[in-house]
Order: C-alpha cells, then sequence, then structure tokens
C-alpha cells in the first residue's frame, strides 16, 4: 500500500535533505522509490544520493533529468508491505533506425548478445517472438500471481524491451509506468544510474509491483500536439515502417497535410516534429524519415501500429514551446513521467503532496509500448 508520495522543487539541496530526513524519520521500515534530478554539485549529490540510499534497506531509484533549468528535484513514494522492489538484467532487443534493426545494448559477459547467439543477419522479429514466449520475470517477482499485481513503476536502461514483453505476458492486467532515466556519462560516469539499495547500476532496471492498490488508472498527453489529418486506416506496415495508409502513399499524404495547414515545410528532413497518432490507445509515434517516391515512413519505435489501426498525423509547433508546469491538488497519489523540455518550467522551492513526478530527455515507458521521446508529453498513474 502506498503511505506517501511527494516531490520537492529547490534551489537548495539543503531543503531536500530537510524532507527526506524528515520522511526517513517516519518510514524507516517502509520501501522507498525516488528519483533526483543531479543538477547540484559533486559533494551535494553526494550526500542526496546517500540519504536516501540508506533511507531504509529497501530502496530502488534513478537519477532523473531536471524539472526546469536551475531548479532541484526529488521524488519519494513510500509504500508498506503490499510492494515488491525488483532488479531486472532481462536483455533488450535491437532497435530500429530507419527500417534496418541494430544492436542497442552494449556486449558484456553476463549477457551474450544476439548477434554471438544467432548469428548475423537475422530475423528479430522471428526470433524476439520466440523468446519472449520463455521471458522470465526478475527473481523476486517470480513467485506473484498473474492477477495480483495491479501496478508496475520502474526506471529501465534504453534497452527495455525484453523487461516490456515480459510484463506484457505475465501481468496484462497491471497498469505499467516506466522511465528511462537520464543520461549521466559525465555525471557518473554511466550512460544511466540507477539504484538498489546501496548498489549502482548502469543497466538493467529497478522498480516495484504494486500489490491490492485500488483504482489505477493511466493517462497520456501530449501538450501542444495538432492534428494535421482526418481519420485513416493502416493497410501496410513492416516492423516500424508504415508502408501504406488507406492504401495510399503516407509520405505523400503527410506532405498533403503540410500544405493544407501552410506549414513552411518542404521535405520530412527538417526540424520540424510529425507524428502518427493511434485513435484507441492514443499512442503517437514520431516520423523519423519518409520517402516521397517510395512512399514509407519510418517511425521511432521498434514495432509500429498494427493493420487497422484507425490513425492521424499531428504536428507540434514551435509555438507550443514555453510553459509553466503546475500541479493541481491530485484527487488521488499521482506518479507523473515527463519527456524533459527545456521550455518547461516549475514553480520552485515547493513541496507537492501525494505527487511523485520525473522527467528525462529519454522519454517515459507507457504500458507496453515503446518508449515515448516528444518533449513535454506525459504519462500519469494515479492510485487511490
Amino acid at each position: 500500500m502506498l503511505v506517501h508520495a511527494s516531490t520537492v522543487f529547490s534551489r537548495s539541496s539543503t531543503t531536500i535533505l530537510n524532507h527526506i530526513s524528515q520522511l526517513a524519520g517516519q518510514y524507516s521500515r517502509h520501501h522507498l522509490l525516488f528519483s533526483l534530478s543531479p543538477n547540484v554539485d559533486a559533494s551535494e549529490l553526494s550526500q542526496l544520493v546517500q540519504n536516501l540510499t540508506t533511507f531504509s534497506s529497501n530502496v530502488v531509484g534513478c537519477l532523473s533529468a531536471p524539472a526546469s533549468v536551475g531548479t532541484v528535484s526529488c521524488s519519494l513514494a513510500i509504500f508498506d508491505g503490499n510492494c515488491v522492489p525488483f532488479r531486472s538484467t532481462i536483455p533488450g532487443v535491437p532497435s530500429p533506425q530507419v527500417g534496418r534493426w541494430h544492436s542497442f545494448r552494449k556486449k558484456d559477459k553476463d549477457t551474450p548478445s544476439f548477434e554471438e547467439e544467432h548469428g548475423e543477419g537475422v530475423d528479430w522479429t522471428h526470433v524476439w517472438s520466440k523468446r519472449t514466449s520463455t521471458l522470465e520475470l526478475p527473481d523476486t517477482l517470480q513467485d506473484l500471481q498473474r492477477d495480483s499485481v495491479d501496478a508496475l513503476i520502474y526506471f529501465s536502461d534504453a534497452a527495455p524491451e525484453g523487461l516490456r514483453s515480459s510484463f506484457h505476458t505475465n501481468f496484462p492486467a497491471a497498469s505499467k509506468l516506466g522511465l528511462v532515466p537520464t543520461s549521466t556519462p559525465f555525471i557518473t560516469g554511466r550512460p544511466v544510474t540507477l539504484f538498489q539499495n546501496q548498489r549502482i547500476w548502469d543497466s538493467g532496471a529497478v522498480g516495484i509491483a504494486l500489490t491490492n492498490a485500488k483504482n489505477v488508472r493511466c493517462m497520456l498527453d501530449y501538450h501542444g500536439l495538432v492534428s494535421l489529418s482526418s481519420v485513416m486506416t493502416v493497410t501496410e506496415t513492416e516492423g516500424n515502417l508504415v508502408n501504406t495508409l488507406d492504401r495510399q502513399n503516407p509520405t505523400q499524404l503527410l506532405l498533403s497535410a503540410i500544405r493544407e495547414h501552410n506549414l513552411a515545410v518542404t521535405s520530412l528532413k527538417t526540424e520540424e516534429e510529425f507524428y502518427l497518432m493511434t485513435e484507441d490507445t492514443q499512442i503517437a509515434y514520431t516520423i523519423t524519415a519518409g520517402d516521397p517516391s517510395r512512399g514509407t515512413i519510418s517511425l521511432n519505435t521498434d514495432q509500429g501500429p498494427d493493420i487497422g489501426s484507425r490513425v492521424r498525423f499531428y504536428h507540434r509547433p514551435k509555438s507550443s514551446s514555453g510553459r509553466k508546469l503546475t500541479f493541481e491538488a491530485p484527487r488521488a497519489t499521482m506518479f507523473k513521467f515527463m519527456v524533459a523540455d527545456d521550455s518547461v518550467s516549475v514553480q520552485s522551492d515547493a513541496i507537492l503532496d501525494g505527487v511523485f513526478f520525473s522527467a528525462s530527455e529519454n522519454g517515459f515507458l507507457y504500458q507496453q509500448h515503446a518508449a515515448c521521446t516528444i518533449p513535454g508529453a506525459t504519462a500519469t498513474l494515479e492510485i487511490e
């Protein structure tokens, strides 16, 4: 059961240290989930991490991006016994890049590479479909019943596909919310920084599984996106490629929509941001490339929308930048993960009760879907 959640925005680490110390005095026997932005001096960061990782004997957390420039942010969620912390080393899969599969996670001696196991030129879709059917859960989750988990909240490295698939297979009814933490090679010397008690990890994932959680709800918000088209049907796809929409050339359809809205764009190789969003799930995919002659558009995901999906084109105008992030008094405890956006500002020197807020430029993971990296987008999980 969730017993406390709060987020501190401050220009000073002292305020955050005081908040942590106050909570540790009350909840030292509980489980702690935390995120912390590292935009402080090294000595201050070390002290903050020390206080967080020794908060109790069951702690998981990560380093996240600042909510806004000049503001340090720290979020804490405290749980009683109806919470199971976990650490995962389930490997990810090669990531698509303009229709081409390539290895994303670095090789190490504990995780055999897919190339070593299956050879070059392998059909990755076929291999992954075979592997996902036998994926194991993290050790501490293996004894949980399929319908006993209500929510999974976690922090993962940039190759979360294996864990996502495992969660989707083993706990299909659970609400799932993840964050790919901020990149930290120049801060801690690690690509990402994950914590499990007093151990530090640079790969895999850490998180918590919640049982007996009441009225769990999930929602998405893409701030500032503007619809460019009417609803279309996906009629041909291949992995992260959409080959036809309404049996027509999707790149030409997008360019036509751009012209109709008088956008000063002559090709998709610009700084403008365009997306394809499904009508039913509201999942938005970033369009990374398009070929007017062949028609294919490439999406920034490992698997695009299914054939038959109803979709629209969207655009993120430059005018959508620059906003102040506000938090109304939550009707329920709120876990909110946001794709970091430099134009966003928050109220500094504030403590938000009932809110666990984290941001990262590397995106969030919503349900079983690939990471969303649309700046300013948020995913929210509410628990009453």
